[in-house]
């Protein structure tokens, strides 16, 4: 399932945006192990990636600041 960019709601507080940015780009990698962990190929690994990371954008209201973000995204993933 493919997502297009109408999908995907902005965050209405900057600060939240930038926490977001400074949080995914410090952990993509601790994810992206963790699914490649789970599947076989490297194309579904960057698919599972990618459809994970609109998912974590979408839902990063649910986040609490102070908490795990590897362990919450792991979860969505």
């Amino acid at each position: 399932m493919s997502a297009t960019h109408a999908d995907v709601s902005p965050i209405p507080d900057p600060s939240r945006h930038a926490l977001f940015l400074a949080l995914y780009t410090r952990h993509q990698r601790e994810v992206s192990a963790y699914i490649a962990g789970l599947l076989t190929g490297w194309n579904d690994v960057d698919e599972v990636m990618q459809e994970t990371s609109i998912l974590l954008w979408k839902h990063f209201d649910r986040f609490q600041e102070g908490t795990s973000f590897p362990s919450w995204a792991c979860a969505y993933a």
